[in-house]
């Protein structure tokens, strides 16, 4: 037997078709955006300690005579180890510090993005054992790295 002969004409099996994949794909995007499990700000490991990523972000004050700063606070450090993370950041130009935010974390090293008052940002990485500066670098150039000051921030503003 022909379609015609049956009633149905072969241009509206077309259009059934392309209904039903209209209707499949727009079931499929309202399930994605009811049941996302990454919620609103992406895929989130949840186990193990293979990355994190952040964005807390800590404002640091020029005056810092607080017991404990901003800057120990976020990065975890004693005293001694914040005094040798900004002699460190002096001599390298970094004297004005106004924001700290991580960048990501893993078993052995945090990275942070620093913003200094001039409007130039850096990436710290920190060795999370020691608490000690292993690099920090801007547009693709040291700034400091193997214990020692490659070159000055202002170098590359």
């Amino acid at each position: 037997m022909k379609d015609k002969e049956k009633g149905i004409s072969k241009e509206r099996k077309g259009c059934l078709a392309v209904f039903l994949i209209i209707a499949a794909a727009i079931a499929l995007i309202a399930a994605i955006t009811i049941f996302n499990p990454f919620g609103s700000s992406g895929p989130v490991r949840r186990s193990g300690p293979s990355r994190q990523s952040g964005s807390v972000t800590q404002s640091l004050p020029s005056d810092q005579s607080d017991d404990r700063s901003d800057l120990a606070n976020l990065l975890d450090l004693s005293e001694e180890q914040e005094a040798a993370v900004r002699e460190i950041f002096s001599d390298c130009g970094i004297d004005d510090v106004t924001s700290i935010r991580l960048q990501s974390k893993d078993t052995e090293q945090s990275s942070y993005s620093v913003s200094t008052g001039s409007g130039t940002s850096v990436i710290v990485n920190v060795n999370n054992e020691s608490k000690k500066v292993e690099r920090i670098f801007t547009k693709d150039h040291d700034i400091y790295s193997d214990n020692r000051v490659r070159a000055k921030i202002t170098d590359f503003n």
